[in-house]
């Protein structure tokens, strides 16, 4: 298993950052490497989430955890592995931290982490940084 994570404080109302993390239009607003992104349906734990990314082919990740305004967490199944992306958000006096972490497990997740965990370890910190650009330009 391996994870990685960034942390960012966004002058936002935690409402303002979860329109954005529940809405699959936004995604490519923020996400690292998301072109586009749509759902079959609403948006709730059992969804698919179709994503296209820059870097390969069009994926689906499957909804797991949907608490709003407190997280969304996503699962790729991959061969051999299972990578998760989990959003979270926590409200303080001025705005909101939010925490984008990214981890894997199984068999594979090894091999996986030897070319993919150093990559989304950068692109994390950027999506962050993209995260508070699209709140600040949306809304």
């Amino acid at each position: 298993m391996w994870s990685v994570e960034s942390i960012a404080e966004i002058e936002a109302a935690p409402s303002a950052v979860w329109r954005l993390y529940a809405s699959p239009g936004t995604w490519h607003e923020w996400a690292h490497s998301t072109v586009d992104a749509t759902a079959d349906g609403p948006l709730e734990v059992g969804a698919v989430v179709r994503i296209t990314s820059s870097r390969g082919p069009r994926q689906r990740v499957r909804i797991v955890t949907l608490d709003p305004e407190r997280q969304l967490v996503s699962e790729l199944a991959l061969p051999g592995a299972r990578m998760t992306f989990q959003y979270e958000i926590e409200p303080f006096a001025s705005g909101c931290r939010v925490r984008h972490r990214v981890a894997m497990v199984g068999p594979l997740a090894s091999a996986y982490g030897w070319f993919m965990r150093r990559s989304n370890e950068r692109k994390l910190a950027e999506e962050t940084v993209r995260l508070a650009k699209a709140v600040r330009s949306v809304f």
